[in-house]
């Protein structure tokens, strides 16, 4: 038979079989569409085993908190105190002036003003916490610690609302603390949405830092103007819910490199604004960087391996010339003291008491002016 006749011949059933697979790939993508996004059914229990965001999103992107969002239950959801500039804020600041509810209790002291994310606001009652701690120490009768942490925050809205808040206390000589969770608040840099909108900042052409957007003033509002991105549900899930696909290759699809990429640039401008905005103040300062569960592993005296992020902080903070202590000495040295939160989310991983009081050492050095960076090895004024 020649050649172009057995061609012919297998030409057909080779398209039917093309087109039905395509077929197949089509009725997939719809079933888990509908599974996903329909409204609930005799097969919600299927529904539920497949409406989990990691299962088709990475954390680096705001795809998976868009599907966090979506197949969270009502019932359980939390809103917060939305901020047309921060995204939310705590009860303990005034969203307009930006005043700290417990200002009136300095009483003379210096106010020595944390910034930061859950690990600077603690998840201890406030006796263990760093205001505790520091109202309990020798340098209780000098500072009162006013505390700005928030949780979720990432490095872009702690910067915002330090330099949303510093200015009202120039005068009184404050000591300005930030706190920056080395494993996760450059990430969060990059996301303009996590659990709830946050700001989005990019470089105006001045080259100071502002919002891209405002605030969406809820998800509903934020999902409206930023819809999903997926175009294929079924592929997102061989790729991030199978388990099969190789990290490369999920790394790939998910955009991870990209996202590093972005993280350390955006990151950079907000380390040089903040310097910026501190030394334009001439108030003292120096930066915290707390670490997460690993740095128990680390042996004691040695600094915590913390990949890149913890490198890239390291020489940005030196440039900088941003005086910076390092939690991770005090966590290593007191390791196998229960220093972290033995309990499910939210709360697994964050310090302990018995964790705010070895981290405590690191604030302790920091007011005396024994910092980690080179160079710096000046006593407060």
């Amino acid at each position: 038979m020649p050649r172009s006749s057995r061609i012919r011949r297998w030409a057909r059933p080779l398209s039917r079989l093309a087109i039905l697979g395509l077929a197949a790939l089509l009725l997939l993508e719809l079933a888990i569409r509908w599974l996903l996004f329909s409204p609930p059914s005799a097969l919600e229990s299927m529904a539920r085993r497949l409406q989990h965001a990691q299962l088709f999103a990475a954390p680096w992107e705001d795809d998976y908190w868009r599907l966090r969002y979506l197949f969270r239950d009502p019932a359980r959801a939390r809103r917060p105190r939305s901020h047309p500039l921060l995204g939310w804020h705590t009860p303990k600041i005034d969203p307009e002036s930006f005043d700290h509810v417990d200002r009136g209790g300095l009483e003379g002291r210096r106010p020595l003003l944390l910034y930061g994310d859950s690990f600077a606001a603690c998840v201890t009652p406030e006796a263990d916490c760093w205001q505790g701690l520091l109202e309990a120490s020798r340098h209780g009768t000098e500072y009162a610690l006013l505390n700005y942490g928030t949780g979720g925050y990432g490095l872009d809205q702690t910067y915002l609302l330090a330099r949303a808040s510093l200015a009202q206390y120039v005068a009184e000589r404050p000591l300005v603390v930030i706190g920056i969770l080395v494993d996760d608040d450059l990430d969060r840099t990059n996301l303009r949405m996590r659990g709830w909108p946050k700001p989005y900042l990019v470089a105006s052409a001045s080259g100071r830092l502002e919002l891209d957007e405002p605030v969406a003033q809820d998800e509903a509002q934020f999902l409206a103007a930023h819809p999903l991105e997926i175009r294929s549900y079924l592929w997102r899930y061989l790729v991030c819910g199978s388990g099969r696909m190789p990290a490369s290759v999920e790394n790939r699809v998910t955009g991870r490199s990209r996202a590093q990429g972005r993280t350390r640039e955006r990151s950079r401008l907000i380390l040089e604004s903040l310097a910026q905005d501190l030394q334009g103040a001439d108030v003292d300062h120096f930066v915290v960087l707390f670490h997460g569960p690993a740095a128990e592993e680390t042996p004691p005296g040695e600094p915590q391996n913390g990949g890149w992020r913890e490198s890239f902080l390291v020489a940005e903070l030196e440039r900088l010339d941003l005086p910076y202590v390092l939690s991770s000495l005090e966590l290593a040295a007191s390791r196998g003291a229960g220093l972290f939160v033995d309990a499910g989310p939210p709360l697994a991983g964050h310090y302990s008491a018995a964790g705010n009081r070895a981290v405590f050492g690191a604030f302790l050095r920091g007011i005396e002016g024994r910092f980690d960076s080179t160079g710096h090895q000046d006593s407060m004024r």
